[in-house]
């Protein structure tokens, strides 16, 4: 009877043992899974505000760059003086075989000079001419100045053209000759 008491009592205690530790053990489990995505969590978030601060930053930057591209681009067009533009504009550009007008590939600089596109629905008049001169002139000092934050610098002609600088892919040179900025 003693062993069996002893057994008995034994077995008692292991079960109870057992089930002590396999409570704690799963609300231990349960606290640690729940810390340990709370703190997940909490550095999601951290970054998450961080790289938003970051993000938000370079879309100011942007912004007040095309404040200032603006008011640049009006100011050249404002004060353009008797400049021959038809001259200007014709030195710059040549109309190839697919009726786009692009820049002439012997004097285009892809590191310097913006890329010049007309489509071949454009009608080149004075005006157009004016323009296109005034924003080449425009992208030439702007665009190598923000070659570092941005990756083109372009203004879109509404007639269907683009003058672009992008130093490192010549778009305007490649851009197919089907192309619609419509």
């Amino acid at each position: 009877m003693i062993n069996s008491l002893t057994i008995q009592t034994l077995l008692k205690t292991a079960i109870g043992c057992c089930g002590v530790i396999f409570v704690s053990t799963t609300i231990g489990y349960f606290w640690l899974i729940k810390s340990f995505g709370d703190l997940l969590l909490n550095q999601l978030k951290d970054h998450t505000i961080l790289r938003g601060e970051k993000e938000s930053a370079h879309f100011l930057v942007a912004e007040q760059n095309h404040v200032l591209l603006k008011e640049s681009l009006l100011e050249q067009l404002q004060n353009d003086d008797n400049t021959d533009f038809k001259k200007e504009f014709i030195e710059r550009v040549v109309e190839l075989q697919d009726g786009t007008t692009r820049n002439r590939p012997r004097i285009f600089n892809l590191k310097l000079d913006p890329g010049i596109f007309l489509g071949d629905n454009v009608e080149i008049n004075s005006e157009l001419q004016r323009r296109v001169v005034n924003f080449h002139k425009v992208l030439s000092t702007y665009g190598p100045a923000w070659r570092g934050s941005f990756i083109n610098t372009y203004i879109q002609i509404p007639e269907n053209g683009i003058v672009i600088y992008m130093p490192g892919y010549p778009w305007a040179q490649k851009a197919p000759s089907s192309r619609s900025f419509r």
